[in-house]
């Protein structure tokens, strides 16, 4: 059975001091109040300022108070104490609720300074009634802790669910960008050739058509051309043969030719004419 009591409990936000920023923050890093108390262990005569988030029983302090421990009123809502670790603030809801923690807490620190224990208000014929609301806080700040824990690992869980999707997403997005730009070089490459054959065609067709041209031109140039004159008469050696046998051809064989038949006295005049001397 605990030996540990509530003597005071208030609604305020628990704070710390951050050295570097020189400001105040949430503690644990949870804005909201928090229901605080100051905790007597009646046994060893020792004192403790716990707070739990309203909201979900989350501890955002557990500080121990120690001899010689100054705890400071700043103003009436807003107290703060010094241990080996940290500077912690109370940011109370109300002022009445700040002056009775506050008077608690002082009160434990006179206890700790003489040495000697006072037994808590509730002790005194309601131990058994105290006993069991702490046993129910404990028993529900465990509970919060186990369903905190379970949300943070059902939060870490959607968190890398998120991430997978976004690097395949960011994946799928780079070889779709890479496809688009072998499709495009692809183009590119078509079209050069394209052009390239197109080129081809018309030094093809220029050529061609300068070749149409030159024949063109130069029949146009034949046809201005007048035709040669015709060639005079040559004439034949057989013709010249011809002519030669004429002169030595006897006289009864041209007259004969000539269609009169030549006498007898002819022909043998012919034939003395014609005999060898």
């Amino acid at each position: 059975m605990s030996q540990e009591f509530s003597i005071v409990r208030a609604k305020a936000a628990v704070m710390i001091y951050e050295d570097k920023t020189k400001k105040w923050i949430p503690s644990m890093g949870m804005n909201g109040f928090a229901n605080v108390h100051i905790y007597q262990h009646t046994v060893n005569n020792s004192f403790r300022i716990v707070g739990r988030l309203i909201q979900d029983h989350s501890v955002v302090i557990n500080a121990s108070l120690v001899k010689g421990l100054r705890y400071n009123v700043a103003t009436p809502t807003f107290h703060q104490w010094r241990d080996q670790r940290q500077v912690y603030g109370l940011n109370f809801a109300n002022k009445a609720e700040a002056e009775e923690f506050s008077k608690q807490a002082q009160n434990a620190l006179d206890q700790l300074a003489s040495g000697q224990a006072i037994p808590p208000p509730q002790v005194a014929g309601n131990m058994q009634k105290q006993q069991a609301t702490m046993d129910e806080i404990d028993k529900k700040a465990k509970e919060a802790e186990e369903m905190r824990e379970r949300e943070m690992a059902a939060r870490r869980e959607r968190d890398d669910e998120i991430r997978r999707r976004e690097e395949e997403q960011r994946r799928l997005e780079v070889e779709a960008e890479k496809k688009k730009q072998e499709e495009l070089q692809q183009q590119r490459d078509a079209e050069e050739r394209d052009r390239r054959e197109r080129i081809e065609r018309e030094r093809l067709e220029r050529e061609k058509q300068v070749e149409r041209e030159r024949d063109a031109e130069l029949a146009k140039e034949q046809a201005a051309v007048p035709p040669p004159a015709p060639a005079a008469p040559t004439t034949t050696a057989t013709e010249i043969n011809l002519r030669q046998d004429h002169f030595t051809e006897p006289v009864e064989r041209r007259i004969h030719r000539g269609g009169v038949p030549p006498t007898a006295p002819e022909r043998r005049s012919s034939i003395q004419e014609t005999s060898p001397s």
